[in-house]
């Protein structure tokens, strides 16, 4: 049954122009994973860089990406929230990517420049992925 089948997202937290500690960008990838927890998300996992090795337990150290899963038609669910997370603070940005059909595709969303049309595509093309 294709509901049951799980999308696979990753979210890069990424600088913006201005200028920003890698604390800051750190807490807020603490704080998005926290949001996507209480999300219908089937999974999510912080994917970390820097000294701590993958699998370390807690979310310590330096976060530079998240992997979410989920069922399919949670997309628009999904990628809304984390749309609203950026929306929050002008100093947030990420950047979603996803392999459909063996093809990535790749958004980039932050506060000032939140293209609909651009997340749209991205949860059409998980949507019809997965039929």
């Amino acid at each position: 049954m294709s509901e049951n089948k799980l999308a696979t997202l990753h979210i890069s937290i990424l600088p913006t122009d201005e200028p920003i500690e890698q604390d800051q960008l750190n807490e807020f990838g603490r704080q998005l994973y926290q949001e996507l927890l209480d999300s219908n998300a089937d999974e999510v996992k912080i994917i970390a860089r820097g000294d701590s090795p993958i699998g370390a337990k807690g979310v310590e150290g330096l976060v530079a990406e998240i992997a979410v899963a989920f069922v399919a038609h949670y997309a628009p669910e999904v990628i809304d929230q984390i749309r609203r997370w950026v929306k929050r603070s002008p100093e947030r940005k990420v950047k979603l990517t996803s392999s459909i059909s063996g093809q990535e595709v790749a958004v980039t969303i932050s506060s000032d420049d939140l293209k609909t049309e651009d997340v749209d595509k991205i949860v059409s093309s998980l949507l019809a992925s997965f039929g």
